[in-house]
């Protein structure tokens, strides 16, 4: 593991995803599992603002899971809060409650530091956000969408797709830098 390519990587996160500025409170709660991962953020976190907090949890028995009532008033009283954990926090009323007190979350449930370094999250996401809206564009006026694609054999495939329109009102985000008020 290269700690200081983590770090990298943590930053670019923080910054980009998450628009963390310097004026604001980081939360990052991680587990045994995920140590390296949370100290890596931790470390972004001093260098991008002046109020980074890590925190070790014990691990989850279960995802969903609600976390300690420590955690979860640490999670309210900050503007940003990565997760990398084992288990997942996503569905928790206490990350509900510190995305509608005006807090930024990022849940990582399952990361590895394998991830870290392959896949999505060495993506640059400022070309995956303009990709998305492109497409969601595409899709929001067109009639139909048709995906076709090869298999291993030559075979050729096609799914017919149809408005995103008629499922969804919320286009997929990517990127969290919409800032809140802060509830009281």
């Amino acid at each position: 593991m290269d700690f200081g390519k983590m770090v990298e990587v943590s930053k670019r996160l923080l910054s980009n995803n998450m628009g963390l500025l310097p004026e604001e409170k980081l939360l990052v709660i991680c587990d045994a599992q995920t140590e390296n991962i949370g100290k890596s953020l931790f470390e972004a976190g001093r260098a991008l603002t002046n109020e980074p907090l890590l925190i070790h949890i014990p691990p989850l028995k279960k995802n969903g899971e609600e976390p300690q009532t420590r955690v979860r008033e640490m999670m309210l009283a900050s503007d940003v809060v990565v997760i990398p954990t084992s288990k997942s926090l996503t569905h928790t009323q206490a990350k509900k409650d510190a995305c509608a007190a005006g807090a930024r979350v990022a849940t990582m449930p399952g990361i590895t530091e394998d991830m870290y370094f392959k896949g999505p999250i060495t993506a640059d996401y400022s070309e995956v956000e303009a990709l998305t809206k492109r497409l969601t564009s595409l899709l929001d006026t067109a009639k139909e969408a048709v995906i076709k694609k090869e298999d291993r054999i030559g075979r050729s495939h096609r799914r017919r797709v149809f408005r995103r329109n008629r499922y969804s009102e919320k286009p997929p985000q990517t990127v969290f830098r919409e800032r809140k008020a802060r509830g009281g």
